[in-house]
C-alpha cells in the first residue's frame, strides 16, 4: 500500500523536448481519496504530464512519484495498481470484448476478469463483440472496464470523454462517479470544464507548462471574483489605471479595459474594494459590481 500522504507527487519537474519546455518546474500533489482535475488548452502540458506519471518519459529535472515509487523505476509494479484510459484508447479491434478483457487479465489477480464482465453487463456490452464492431462510445466503456477491473488505487484518465455524444458522456462520467464514491483517488486530464465541475474535489489550471492556479474546487470559485468598475470618464491609455488598480488586489489574474469600465479578475476577500466616488488617474468611480464566476470563467480568465 502507499506509506505516502499524497497518491501523486511532483516535485519541481520541467521536461524538455529539445529547445521546447513542455513542463517547466512544476511541483503538484494529489492526495489519498481525492478526483484531482488537470484543466489546460490543447498543448498546454496536460499528456506530457500523464506520460511521467506512467514511466513512459522522465522528467528533465525533478521528481515524480505514483504511489511512493518512481514510475521509471518501478514501472511495473505501478502498472499493476492503477487504471489508465487514454484519449484514443488503442484496443486489438480484432478481439472481441471478452478476448481483451482475458489478454488484459494475464497481468492481473484471478478475479478481474469477473469484475470486467460485470463491468460490461453494466455498461450493456455483448462480451462477444469484436471491437471493431462498437461505437466509439462503447469502445470508451471497454477501455474505462479493463482500467476499472483490477480495482486500481489510481485512475488516470486522459481527455476521456473527448469525442463522446452527449448520452454516452453522461453515462461514462457517472460511471466513474460512481467508483470515486468507494474513495479511489482520480487525475483526470480535460478541457471540458463544465464536466469537471460536476465532480472534481481540486483543480488544477496549467498554461503552457506552467501550474498557473492549483486548490480544492469549492476554494478557487469562492475567491475568484470578477469586479467590474464603471468610471465618469474615458480612461488614459498610458496603464496608469491599471497601475494603480493592482494596489487594490493582492493577486489580480487579468485587467481589462473597454471606454469608461474596467474588469477585474481577482483572488482574496475584496475587504479593499475602491469605493464608488473613488478617483484613479483622473478619473471618479461611478459604479463596482462584484460578481462570482463559473470554473470556465476562471479557467478563461487563468489559461488566456
Amino acid at each position: 500500500m502507499n506509506t505516502t500522504p499524497y497518491t501523486i507527487q511532483f516535485e519541481n519537474v520541467s521536461r524538455r523536448f529539445g529547445k521546447v519546455e513542455a513542463v517547466s518546474n512544476l511541483s503538484l500533489r494529489v492526495a489519498e481519496g481525492r478526483i484531482f482535475a488537470l484543466l489546460g488548452k490543447n498543448g498546454a502540458g496536460k499528456t506530457t504530464l500523464i506520460k511521467m506519471m506512467l514511466g513512459q518519459l522522465r522528467p528533465s529535472f525533478g521528481t515524480v512519484r505514483v504511489l511512493g515509487l518512481d514510475p521509471c523505476e518501478h514501472n511495473l509494479e505501478i502498472r499493476r495498481r492503477i487504471g489508465y484510459v487514454p484519449e484514443r484508447p488503442r484496443l486489438y479491434e480484432w478481439m472481441s470484448a471478452e478476448e481483451i478483457g482475458r489478454f488484459a487479465g494475464a497481468f492481473y489477480t484471478p478475479n478481474y476478469m469477473d469484475e470486467f464482465l460485470r463491468l460490461l453487463g453494466q455498461f450493456h456490452i455483448d462480451p462477444s463483440a469484436k471491437i471493431k464492431n462498437l461505437s466509439k462510445g462503447l469502445a470508451a466503456q471497454v477501455s474505462l472496464a479493463l482500467a476499472l477491473a483490477g480495482d486500481p488505487e489510481l485512475l488516470i484518465l486522459d481527455e476521456p470523454t473527448g469525442g463522446l455524444d452527449v448520452i454516452v458522456r453522461r453515462s461514462f462520467i457517472e460511471s466513474i462517479i460512481e467508483w470515486a464514491a468507494a474513495g479511489k483517488t482520480i487525475f483526470l486530464s480535460s478541457h471540458q470544464v463544465s464536466e469537471v465541475e460536476r465532480f472534481a474535489d481540486d483543480i488544477g489550471l496549467i498554461k503552457k507548462g506552467v501550474l498557473v492556479r492549483e486548490e480544492p474546487l469549492e476554494s478557487i470559485k469562492e475567491r475568484t471574483k470578477r469586479i467590474v468598475l464603471t468610471f465618469d470618464a474615458i480612461l488614459s491609455e498610458d496603464g496608469s489605471v491599471e497601475q494603480a488598480l493592482r494596489k487594490h488586489f493582492t493577486e489580480p489574474i487579468s485587467i481589462a479595459r473597454s471606454g469608461r469600465m474596467v474588469e477585474i479578475v481577482g483572488l482574496g476577500t475584496f475587504d479593499n474594494l475602491p469605493k464608488v466616488g473613488t478617483a484613479i488617474a483622473g478619473a471618479r468611480i461611478c459604479s463596482c459590481d462584484c460578481v462570482s464566476m463559473t470554473l470556465e470563467d476562471i479557467f478563461i480568465a487563468s489559461v488566456e
